[in-house]
């Protein structure tokens, strides 16, 4: 099977079809032990221009992103592939539209929250966790930055801490590996959820590109103005993956495989 393959018959790991339906997965996570095979914790993930470029290139971040439960869709043109080759239309969110619903949640059903990434200065995670503290009193919330050489220091702080929600904020490819290859270590936690660099947002490090450009779905452009050496190849890449994926379903709908 070649790659295009796999990854068309996979209609692009998308599973959930609006905030909404996300939300209430981690409801479900939270109020079910066992909720999925073998005691392991809900896993939500998601997918946008980069994904298909890691799914084609990485081996470990495509067996990474299986292992979710819910994925869910943060990207206009993956949005529009999904609709015009398998006809599903699902709606386009990201961390910035549940991430404040998910406090309100923790802090009503008092649920411990860690967020794993972004920076060990003040702008990052240190002060992602204090303004969170600060807005939501009484919120049960620790954190650790993503610049750690040994995993099993962060794991420990992890399961010392006991959070039924880690939020992890380690970048694309890399926060789904991490998750992946450390999963029977965070068994106790309940829900996982990858937030990309959102943690960097919550800290103030980055901002959110202005409404206007989220409307016209161009979010990549002032990411990509702002970050290029960092984004470059995947957004690029990404591209030019997409339109082999694309070329390669057309392919599949009009002659067959």
């Amino acid at each position: 099977m070649s790659k295009f393959s796999e990854i068309y018959n996979s209609k692009l790991f998308v599973n959930i079809n609006s905030k909404k339906d996300f939300l209430q997965k981690v409801e479900q996570g939270l109020s079910i032990k066992k909720l999925t095979k073998n005691k392991r914790p809900l896993i939500l993930f998601y997918i946008y221009l980069g994904s298909i470029y890691y799914a084609y290139k990485d081996k470990d971040y495509k067996e990474a992103i299986k292992i979710a439960d819910g994925v869910y869709l943060d990207g206009f043109l993956i949005g529009w592939f999904l609709k015009m080759i398998y006809g599903k239309k699902f709606m386009r969110f990201g961390a910035e539209d549940y991430i404040y619903e998910l406090f309100d949640l923790s802090l009503k059903r008092n649920k411990k929250i860690f967020l794993l990434g972004s920076s060990n200065l003040e702008s990052g995670n240190s002060g992602a966790v204090r303004k969170i503290n600060n807005k939501y009193h009484g919120i049960k919330i620790a954190g650790h930055h993503g610049y750690f050489q040994k995993s099993s220091i962060v794991i420990k702080k992890i399961k010392n801490f006991k959070p039924d929600i880690l939020i992890i904020g380690l970048g694309l490819n890399r926060q789904e590996k991490w998750v992946y290859q450390h999963l029977d270590e965070l068994k106790n936690v309940k829900v996982i959820i990858a937030v990309g660099n959102f943690i960097d947002i919550l800290g103030g490090k980055s901002k959110l590109p202005p409404e206007i450009l989220k409307k016209f779905n161009l979010r990549w452009v002032y990411r990509l103005i702002k970050e290029p050496y960092r984004l470059w190849e995947r957004y690029v890449f990404g591209l030019l993956t997409l339109f082999f994926l694309t070329a390669y379903a057309l392919k599949v709908k009009i002659i067959g495989r």
